[in-house]
């Protein structure tokens, strides 16, 4: 009976370490099973994988990213700013938002690393992370490069986050209607 329970115990922490190993592919499956998907934001490349946006009802921002924290640690952890906070796991950015006008919900995205790199406004993540990280993780000149090209100002091109009125949040009035998708320069 011992030799059972030792060779049960044994296969359960062998399962639990393949798990640990899986890399993003675990904290994607249980904020997929765990929360409510509500949006895709489309990439307009055929390269870039969508941007995935679920709802954590009831829950404020530090709540969610202990939780998150809690299933799978991640490389990086981003400092709460404004409501808002970054969890990277391998090459996934969790970013963790106060839904607008419900501060006790969360707006929880899930974009891979090509998404962020090509999307992305570098201000969004301003007191977040440290300026250099991004840089290092997607070349030494991409916070300059993307401030360039978007400007001083968010434009389509520039992707703000999942914004307030839930749409691709490039700073242009009028455009969508709440917990709508898009991508980076379409319209609804």
């Amino acid at each position: 009976m011992k030799k059972r329970l030792f060779l049960l115990f044994a296969l359960f922490a062998a399962a639990a370490g393949l798990l640990a190993g899986c890399g993003s592919a675990q904290i994607e499956d249980y904020i997929s099973d765990r929360y409510s998907l509500i949006d895709v934001v489309r990439s307009q490349d055929a390269g870039i994988e969508d941007s995935y946006v679920y709802l954590a009802e009831d829950q404020q921002v530090k709540e969610v990213a202990d939780e998150l924290i809690q299933v799978q640690k991640p490389d990086e952890t981003g400092k709460y700013v404004s409501g808002k906070q970054v969890l990277i796991y391998d090459d996934q950015f969790v970013i963790l938002t106060e839904a607008p006008d419900q501060p006790d919900q969360t707006l929880i995205e899930v974009s891979d690393q090509e998404f962020v790199r090509s999307y992305y406004h570098p201000g969004f993540f301003q007191g977040m992370l440290l300026g250099h990280m991004l840089s290092n993780m997607f070349g030494g000149g991409w916070d300059r490069y993307q401030r360039g090209r978007c400007g001083s100002a968010y434009n389509n091109d520039c992707y703000g986050g999942y914004g307030s009125t839930g749409r691709w949040n490039s700073g242009a009035g009028g455009r969508g209607s709440t917990f709508r998708g898009g991508g980076p320069g379409t319209g609804k």
